[in-house]
């Protein structure tokens, strides 16, 4: 919910960036007019139930005009903190995000000019990056969205050295350009290891599973505890170590 003053984020911005740096904090919001339209470009409260902050793309001052404190020159990156994911079968991301760029649809629509925010993962640490999503377009009335991606999607591995970034900048410096991020989570989908023996899936290896194991016997099947196409004495070795209740 970016409360925490220690949630292991980290601000990068590079290429000159004058205006509009990342910065935990209580949102103020902006507007700005188009064709008699007035459009939210800064969010004024952040998305979460939980507290009143956000991650977003500098805070000006209350009433001042809506280019005075968005992204300007250059890029500026979210960084997350690392988080091992080596344990997990599958595992999801989720966070709502805010965007505006005046560059883009509904205030206007000149699409050379977009300046989008992008949102990344990596398993190495940082070391390579690959797309999650690319944001060109936003709510009218803008608002926070609400976005979800299953990893397995993008990475084939899951690792302990995921990290997750989210960029933005203003190139060619022309645009009033924004973004927010807030409620950033995981959600992890792991397996505990079968208990080997346990062949009637009651907690405990037995008289029960050797029964199974032995009218099993020289075929294939669940009892086959080390995969070698056969039941034999080497899976009825493995059962006798495992005998009791499982750990």
């Amino acid at each position: 919910d970016m409360e925490s003053a220690n949630t292991g984020w980290t601000v990068v911005s590079n290429g000159g960036l004058t205006t509009g740096a990342w910065v935990a904090a209580v949102p103020v919001g902006a507007t700005s007019s188009a064709s008699g339209t007035a459009y939210a470009t800064a969010p004024n409260a952040d998305s979460s139930t939980v507290g009143t902050k956000a991650w977003v793309t500098q805070n000006g001052a209350s009433g001042a005009a809506a280019s005075s404190a968005d992204v300007d020159a250059g890029t500026t990156r979210l960084v997350s903190a690392t988080f091992d994911l080596s344990t997990a079968l599958d595992a999801t991301v989720s966070y709502a995000r805010w965007y505006f760029c005046s560059d883009a649809p509904p205030y206007s629509n000149n699409p050379a000019e977009v300046d989008p925010l992008i949102i990344e993962g990596s398993a190495d640490g940082g070391t390579t990056w690959v797309t999650l999503e690319t944001v060109t377009t936003y709510p009218s009335p803008n608002g926070w969205v609400r976005a979800s991606y299953s990893l397995r999607t993008f990475f084939s591995t899951l690792t302990a050295n995921m990290v997750f970034r989210f960029s933005i900048a203003d190139s060619p410096d022309n645009s009033i350009t924004e973004a927010g991020l807030d409620d950033f989570s995981i959600t992890a989908t792991v397996c505990t290891p079968p208990c080997i023996g346990d062949l009637d899936l009651n907690g405990v290896v037995n008289g029960a599973d050797m029964g199974i194991m032995l009218a099993g016997w020289g075929g294939t099947g669940n009892a086959d505890l080390d995969g070698n196409g056969v039941v034999n004495g080497a899976d009825l070795g493995s059962l006798l170590s495992a005998w009791g209740p499982c750990p």
